[in-house]
């Protein structure tokens, strides 16, 4: 046999049992993929995403529509004639930005919150959202600062016990616009309207419509499942909207 013959022989299985060895080894060096089976180490580079809390977001947002409410609430306390209304108001719905209508019928409204009158007492807020105007919004209005005084117990009742309502003359309500009617007896309305937005109500007969209970901002303000009429009867408590309670005090 020729010295390189056997030099061949010996080397040839030398060298399959190094490839065997090693290919592991190499292939995770090079293609960087993890064994299958083996969960992956994360490096000093990777990080997991800080995904923000769906629901405590959507509390927050609720806590701010009633934060805003009372802005509302602080500017028409500063009317004394208004405020006087309020006293004797068997609730209110306020909606700090009423929305963005074009013109005239049927614009989209906004978010709002309702609160019921009780024997001097003020009930948490209930969160409503309202389709938009019957009638009398001027052309071009972006939206403002409303809320609804409701003078009249069968007015409270529908935010009590519908789900889809409107507030308007079709609906039997008497609506009444305070600002083009001051100085009226307001104890023949159901409905006073108010605003600090010039045009938003541009006369008497104004209503809203489509005004729908909202079970999810509801649930994420209170922290479980709530019904209006419960809501609407004092009976749900929190320790949150206090201070929406107390402006509407005085």
């Amino acid at each position: 046999m020729r010295m390189h013959d056997s030099l061949r022989q010996y080397a040839a299985p030398l060298l399959v049992g190094c490839a065997i060895a090693t290919a592991p080894t190499l292939a995770v060096g090079l293609d960087n993929e993890p064994t299958p089976g083996v969960t992956p180490t994360p490096t000093e580079n990777e990080t997991n995403p800080n995904t923000p809390d769906a629901a405590e977001a959507d509390r927050t947002a609720a806590q701010e529509l009633v934060d805003e409410a009372v802005t509302v609430v602080n500017a028409m306390q500063s009317d004394p004639e208004v405020a006087a209304l309020m006293r004797r108001a068997e609730g209110i719905y306020i909606v700090p930005d009423f929305g963005r209508a074009a013109l005239g019928i049927g614009g989209e409204g906004g978010a709002g919150v309702m609160l019921s009158h009780q024997d001097g007492t003020w009930t948490g807020p209930a969160f409503y959202d309202v389709g938009g105007v019957t009638a009398g919004l001027e052309a071009g209005i972006s939206g403002g600062r409303v809320a609804f005084l409701l003078m009249s117990d069968q007015a409270v009742q529908n935010f009590k016990q519908k789900d889809s309502f409107s507030l308007s003359a079709d609906a039997g309500f008497t609506i009444l616009n305070y600002s083009a009617n001051a100085g009226t007896s307001w104890g023949k309305g159901d409905v006073v309207t108010w605003s600090d937005t010039q045009g938003v109500f541009a006369g008497a007969g104004v209503g809203v419509s489509d005004v729908k209970w909202n079970a999810g901002r509801n649930a994420q303000y209170y922290g479980s499942n709530v019904m209006p009429n419960s809501v609407l009867a004092g009976n749900v408590r929190t320790e949150r909207g206090g201070h929406l309670k107390d402006a509407l005090a005085g």
